[in-house]
């Protein structure tokens, strides 16, 4: 009996030592009221330990908006036992955080037990995502509001992508082309022409440039095509 008392303290020890050592937050809920916290926690929210300790998760939300994404995992970690939700945080500064949180229940039968909840922030990486968006959607505006006729052409002549023009020339969408042939859409042939540059173009890797006549728009067209590589 002793050496399981002796195991269990030790366990025990151990298990606290990882909560406070651990870079990641931790925390554990009771009725959604932090009964325990770790110093990682203390230090992404901004708060000391005794600020948090019987305070409801809700002084982290500066409305009951973000809240309510909160109170809606409840349900699911009654179902599953656990939860993971991304949410915006609001540090004693007033600063704003995106963090993950994931929601784990001693008990899926009665959650009054407790719900241990463990929080990453992960606002760069949202950041960073937030920018990569912006950046496309400039792109995507910049790619529809150039009159010329442009492609994005695969390695067998279909189409990944054509702007608004191409589109427009055609009488349809955009999103209607996509996987065709460009020769097919453009020339109305089964078979690329013989001048196509876009052929000489994936025989040399440089770009080519060329006059033609094309009798499916009865339009004579400066065309040119350049290589897009990859790391491979």
């Amino acid at each position: 009996e002793t050496k399981k008392n002796n195991a269990a303290t030790k366990r025990a020890k151990l298990l606290e030592a990882t909560f406070e050592a651990s870079s990641v937050g931790f925390g554990i809920l009771i009725n959604n009221t932090f009964n325990e916290i770790n110093d990682a926690c203390c230090k992404m929210l901004g708060y000391s330990h005794e600020e948090i300790i019987g305070k409801d998760l809700r002084i982290f939300y500066p409305t009951g908006e973000g809240y309510q994404t909160i109170e809606q995992i409840y349900p699911i970690i009654s179902k599953l036992g656990f939860s993971t939700t991304e949410t915006l945080l609001s540090r004693k500064n007033g600063e704003t955080i995106y963090v993950s949180m994931s929601f784990s229940a001693f008990n899926i039968n009665d959650l009054s037990q407790g719900v241990a909840v463990s929080l990453i922030d992960i606002t760069e990486r949202k950041r960073v995502e937030e920018r990569l968006e912006r950046a496309a959607g400039e792109w995507g505006a910049t790619f529809d509001s150039i009159t010329d006729l442009i492609t994005i052409l695969d390695n067998n002549n279909r189409i990944i992508r054509v702007n608004k023009a191409v589109a427009d020339i055609l009488k349809t969408t955009p999103k209607a082309v996509i996987g065709k042939f460009c020769y097919e859409v453009m020339d109305g042939t089964k078979e690329p022409p013989v001048s196509c540059p876009h052929l000489q173009t994936l025989k040399t890797g440089k770009p080519m440039m060329m006059e033609d006549y094309n009798p499916n728009f009865e339009a004579y067209f400066h065309e040119s095509s350049s290589p897009i590589f990859n790391e491979k």
